[in-house]
């Protein structure tokens, strides 16, 4: 019952966002993303070393990114209209990352089950575990000193910010090459556990705005029509 009850806030949570229109208020201070690709702004690169080559980053920022894109992620769009910088990736030490805004802790390839991935370390709890630390270390220095409010989020950003969560695609995307449809099925409980796991300890660190992305149609990835499609489709 206490399981159904949470999903119950959640949905009314993100029932708050949908439709999107001009009535939603936009006014949020700060922003933290957790994700995979679809909301990496340069976390798997700064994290693993990687380089990505062009056509990536090459129609918007004319360079390389960080992006598993050719331009802007979605993400990079919510800022704009929220007025807010784009998000600097947490494990980005390099190039002078900008946190007062936000943080994004979202890295290419990554799951909501931990063992999902035997590529990727950066699951869902992961991440949630990095910005655990995150908030500590940022409440810390500006226990020291105010100043430290010029490069990382106020104290009260935390609680007013919004908390977006772009994840799980690559859990079922990964299972399709090695489970068959009843195991992937029954997955899904389990990987919907961790996932409110992760929601749950963030509500009880008194974090209340949260964005929860819908899941893209997994037969559209160009991985999967590489693999599986044909010539009809």
């Amino acid at each position: 019952m206490a399981t159904k009850t949470f999903i119950l806030e959640i949905l009314i949570l993100i029932s708050a966002f949908s439709p999107l229109s001009n009535s939603i208020d936009f006014d949020f201070p700060a922003v933290f993303n957790f994700g995979d690709s679809n909301s990496d702004t340069g976390g798997l690169v700064a994290g693993m070393g990687d380089r990505l080559d062009p056509p990536n980053g090459q129609t918007y920022f004319q360079k390389l990114s960080g992006r598993f894109c050719d331009g802007r992620l979605i993400i990079d769009f919510l800022m704009d209209a929220m007025g807010l910088p784009f998000l600097s990736p947490y494990l980005d030490s390099v190039g002078m990352p900008n946190f007062p805004e936000g943080c994004n802790f979202a890295a290419a390839g990554s799951t909501i089950l931990p063992h999902a991935s035997l590529v990727i370390p950066f699951s869902f709890r992961v991440q949630m575990a990095q910005f655990l630390q995150f908030k500590n270390r940022v409440l810390e220095l500006l226990a020291q000193d105010k100043e430290y409010e010029k490069c990382v989020p106020r104290e009260d950003y935390f609680q007013k910010g919004l908390y977006m969560f772009d994840i799980g695609q690559n859990d079922l995307a990964y299972a399709f090459y090695s489970k068959s449809l009843d195991q992937i099925l029954a997955s899904v409980p389990i990987i919907l556990a961790e996932f409110e796991f992760g929601l749950k300890e963030l509500y009880e660190q008194g974090e209340r705005n949260f964005w929860i992305h819908n899941m893209g149609p997994l037969g559209c990835l160009p991985q999967n029509i590489a693999r599986f499609g044909t010539s009809s489709i």
